[in-house]
């Protein structure tokens, strides 16, 4: 049976905006914006080389290194329920399209409050919001645990645009790469496609090439 995962949000508001919106929590995040000059499609420990090739875009979609630091801090805010929170700066990214940065992919480890095992997460921050989901070592991952971020590309530029993330998990009896299929709405709706998730698992799609040749 799958335990759904729950986004936390940090909604960015100016010094003199108060209040909560529904159950987010506000925080003021910097809004300064770092654009380096790393152009990155996707970046990988172990896995398949194919998927570090500099500058491929996925239509109008880029992933660049470096985050910019705006951001990662408003993730760090938001992940704030969760414990040993440590951000993965060699798997965060600028999303651009056509050139402009109009989010940011952080990738990192910290562990929910109900789980058993050490955890990761992959948050979305668009206009100063961070949504930060859980992923393995949460929900249907819940038995595994997260050792790393290995790699992260995106799959199509559609609108909702999908993202998968590769993580070195271990399960109590061996070590795998575990693919997790991510769909952004480009709202600011991100969300876990379960369904695309586990089929690239059941297939052994241990790379983002092999997920987006499966999915496409």
């Amino acid at each position: 049976m799958l335990i759904p995962l729950v986004a936390i949000a940090v909604a960015a508001c100016s010094a003199g905006t108060g209040g909560a919106h529904g159950n987010a929590t506000e925080a003021v995040a910097s809004s300064d914006t770092i654009t380096g000059n790393a152009d990155l499609a996707t970046v990988t420990g172990n896995a398949d080389l194919a998927d570090a090739a500099p500058a491929v875009a996925q239509g109008s979609l880029k992933l660049l290194a470096p985050a910019d630091a705006g951001a990662i801090a408003a993730v760090r805010q938001a992940a704030g329920t969760l414990s040993d929170v440590a951000v993965t700066s060699a798997q965060s990214f600028k999303i651009t399209s056509g050139g402009q940065q109009i989010a940011t992919f952080v990738a990192g480890e910290g562990k929910a409050p109900d789980a058993v095992n050490a955890g990761c997460f992959a948050a979305i921050v668009q206009n100063g919001r961070a949504t930060v989901l859980p992923t393995i070592g949460s929900g249907a991952w819940e038995a595994e645990t997260c050792l790393s971020t290995d790699a992260v590309g995106i799959l199509g530029a559609s609108d909702p645009v999908r993202i998968a993330v590769i993580y070195k998990a271990a399960s109590p009896n061996a070590e795998v790469l575990e693919p997790v299929v991510l769909q952004w709405d480009r709202a600011g709706r991100v969300t876990i496609d379960e369904a695309a998730s586990t089929r690239a698992s059941t297939a052994g799609a241990t790379s983002v090439k092999a997920v987006r040749e499966l999915l496409k």
